[in-house]
């Protein structure tokens, strides 16, 4: 079989966090970013292409994923909750809270193509301790 590479290919490391579980790397085209979260510190970060520069620019909840939405706010899927966050500066805005009987322990987010986003969670347990297992949710653009 012919080697296409002579050499073998070597990643660049483009930003170096010391992330946990770094996770779920996004290209947002309108800001020429890569976003991606630490799951387990609850960090967001970005990384610019054009001029490779890269920041942290969140912390808190522990972040499973995230979408953009059309306004540009990310839809962030927390370890409790599902957050509206703008980028703008502008105050967060929960849209989905857990239940006693309903952990919600988002672990990886993707939309399709009409706008809906599906998220799955992870086994976590409910107020009286029971555990509950994973499943998919799905949220719709209204």
């Amino acid at each position: 079989m012919e080697r296409v590479h002579p050499e073998p290919i070597q990643p660049t490391l483009v930003a170096d966090y010391h992330c946990q579980v770094g996770e779920g790397p996004l290209w947002h085209a309108a800001s020429q970013c890569v976003y991606w979260t630490d799951i387990q510190t609850g960090r967001l970060f970005r990384y610019h292409l054009p001029t490779g520069k890269s920041e942290q620019f969140y912390q808190g909840r522990s972040v499973g994923g995230f979408t953009f939405q059309e306004d540009g706010s990310l839809l962030l899927f927390q370890h409790g909750a599902v957050v509206s966050y703008p980028l703008d500066g502008r105050e967060p805005r929960i849209l989905i809270e857990e239940t006693p009987d309903r952990p919600l322990r988002f672990n990886d987010v993707i939309a399709d193509p009409a706008g809906r986003v599906f998220a799955g969670t992870l086994p976590a347990k409910n107020a009286r301790g029971e555990e509950r297992e994973g499943c998919l949710y799905r949220l719709d653009r209204d």
